[in-house]
């Protein structure tokens, strides 16, 4: 059986983050809220993947995005920021509710 190939995931992340800095520019209705709630947590799930993927050339395991986000800060491939930490939580939250 022939495998599908995959777009890299950071790709997938950069073109989300666009998507996503769009409908923030929106008008402010129920329905840009929805959506910039859903594309937020999508781009956050492809952030942390993309530090993931780049964890595992480097021969680093990380298994959750509190692991990669961890692992990313102490290697400083992303700053010392507790947005980080704060997205999770909210992304955590919205996942849930």
């Amino acid at each position: 059986m022939r495998r599908l190939s995959k777009a890299p995931v950071l790709a997938s992340f950069l073109r989300s983050s666009a998507r996503f800095a769009e409908i923030l520019k929106a008008p402010k209705t129920v329905a840009n809220r929805d959506s910039a709630i859903k594309r937020f947590e999508l781009t956050f799930e492809l952030a942390w993947k993309s530090i993931k993927e780049h964890l595992e050339s480097l021969g680093i395991v990380a298994r959750s995005p509190r692991e990669c986000l961890e692992q990313a800060l102490s290697l400083g491939v992303i700053s010392d920021d507790p947005r980080w930490l704060r997205m999770l939580e909210d992304r955590n939250l919205s996942v849930h509710t």
